[in-house]
């Protein structure tokens, strides 16, 4: 695998640049007299996913309306973010921010921090969940919530698809992506989990 290329920059309109094109239509502004403005990040791009491994080495707020679905980690540092009204801290090791395509959103750090940004275009997303589910998608699913990270990553299907062939074929689906990029894949499932043991 190519190695993905590292953006350094400490202009601020080119990291304005770069992150519209990555998320939509979005504005970033230093925040406070700390650090002066510097942003690394690696943008690793599997076509319809784009993750962003990222520092910044002062206060920035994001606002704007993103493109996609979005997940946003704490590597460290302290990032908050927020949506109609809701608000939410990303805290490394526990807490995570999930935002829905066309939320109005903000993301804020106080100070230095590293994150990790997933976004997944919303017509694919939307497009395998209904070739999976067999149900029309109509608009964004609603997703902008705060997400505990302790219990590690996973799938969560609504209870109407327990018990049929969708946990296993999203399984597949996973594990599809994820070897174009990597070498092994562990999942962690609850020993009480048979459903998800047996796909």
């Amino acid at each position: 695998l190519e190695r993905p290329p590292l953006i350094h920059t400490r202009d601020l309109e080119m990291a304005r640049e770069l992150l519209s094109k990555v998320y939509g239509d979005l504005t970033a502004d230093v925040l406070g007299h700390g650090h002066p403005f510097e942003w690394r990040a690696t943008p690793v791009d599997m076509g319809p996913v784009t993750l962003f491994s990222g520092a910044i080495a002062s206060s920035v707020c994001l606002r704007g309306v993103t493109s996609g679905y979005t997940v946003s980690l704490a590597a460290s540092g302290s990032l908050r973010a927020a949506w109609s009204g809701d608000a939410a801290e990303i805290v490394p090791g526990l807490r995570a921010a999930v935002l829905s395509p066309g939320a109005r959103s903000e993301w804020s750090t106080a100070g230095p921090s590293r994150h990790f940004t997933l976004r997944v275009d919303a017509r694919y997303l939307e497009a395998q969940l209904e070739a999976l589910t067999g149900v029309a998608i109509r608009g964004p699913l609603a997703f902008s919530m705060s997400m505990p990270t302790t219990d590690g990553p996973g799938t969560f299907l609504a209870r109407l698809y327990w018990g049929g062939v969708y946990n296993g074929e999203m399984k597949r689906l996973m594990l599809e992506h994820a070897f174009q990029a990597v070498d092994s894949v562990i999942f962690v499932i609850g020993p009480d989990n048979t459903r998800s043991r047996r796909a």
